[in-house]
């Protein structure tokens, strides 16, 4: 299980956490659904020995993508 917070401070606490961006959060899941990597939006991340190596990577690949176009747009 994993979660992604979309914010520059350091996630510590629940409190940190809800202070993320949500919006970006969510464009990030429905980014990676359109481009073939299923999270369920805004909810944890959950990888398990059902995926194969190329699913991960798959998942890491569109979060670089993601990241690279989404970087200037965080608060």
């Amino acid at each position: 299980l994993f979660n992604t917070h979309f914010t520059k401070n350091e996630v510590k606490s629940a409190l940190d956490a809800s202070k993320a961006d949500r919006k970006m959060l969510l464009a990030y899941d429905l980014a990676l659904i359109a481009n073939g990597a299923f999270l369920l939006p805004t909810h944890n991340g959950v990888i398990s020995s059902a995926h194969s190596q190329e699913d991960v990577e798959k998942l890491f690949e569109e979060t670089e993508k993601f990241a690279k176009q989404a970087r200037f747009r965080l608060t």
